[in-house]
């Protein structure tokens, strides 16, 4: 399923790292996303969080037995939009996997080569609740969630890049992030995904996955990225 800013391309990289190095029984990510990478990590105990009560919704229903559309027109698409409140799942799966570049209603994704995204994006989900269904799935932002003895994988969204769903998220609080992750680093092993130039000086890198694609910083100068997982963890 499309989502802006998911692990798609990455997330083997980082489960792998993940299943190699880390025994723990409790798995956790409070910026679930999409699960790119959740479902493909072997512990069993996973509390999947995210902060988009749509996509929580979502997920919800697909543990209930919900199957996504396989087609979605554009009508249909603002019609899901306008009743996002009424049937708050349809929302969580319409917002995402038929918006342009998976950006959650960012436009009704369409391209010259007749792509179906509802139906990509049906398989793909389908295919991840295959190791999803007894996850426990909530909603709730970060600065509210404590854990103990977890292995805890953040994919916030990244230092200074464009921001996710204002709406109902806000402006991301990047440094109270920072401090978050250092309080639960003392219970916890915690990892987090970021561009290796935006990791923090006393922070410990490490896995590197170079990217094949380039940004431009505020000035317009090209940034080669390579994306990183650092912690606090001694």
């Amino acid at each position: 399923m499309q989502y802006f800013g998911g692990k798609q391309k990455i997330a083997q990289h980082i489960a792998k790292y993940i299943n190699h190095t880390h025994t723990h029984t409790q798995y956790v990510e409070p910026f679930c996303g999409s699960c790119n990478v959740a479902c493909k990590v072997n512990i069993k105990n996973k509390i999947l969080n995210d902060k988009n009560p749509y996509l929580i919704a979502m997920f919800k229903a697909l543990q209930d037995g919900w199957i996504p559309p396989d087609y979605v027109s554009e009508e249909e698409y603002y019609i899901a939009k306008q009743q996002q409140d009424i049937n708050p799942h349809i929302a969580g799966f319409v917002g995402f996997a038929c918006s342009f570049a998976g950006k959650f209603w960012g436009g009704y994704a369409r391209d010259n080569k007749g792509g179906n995204y509802a139906l990509r994006g049906r398989n793909s989900i389908l295919k991840k609740m295959e190791t999803l269904m007894d996850a426990e799935f909530t909603c709730n932002d970060f600065g509210d969630l404590n854990y103990k003895n977890c292995l805890i994988y953040c994919d916030p969204p990244y230092k200074d890049t464009t921001p996710y769903y204002t709406k109902i998220l806000g402006k991301f609080p990047y440094e109270d992030f920072l401090e978050w992750v250092k309080v639960q680093s003392k219970n916890n092993i915690v990892l987090v995904s970021e561009y290796k130039y935006n990791v923090p000086d006393n922070a410990h890198t490490l896995l590197e996955i170079p990217s094949r694609t380039s940004i431009r910083d505020k000035t317009g100068n090209v940034i080669e990225t390579c994306e990183v997982l650092f912690t606090y963890n001694e």
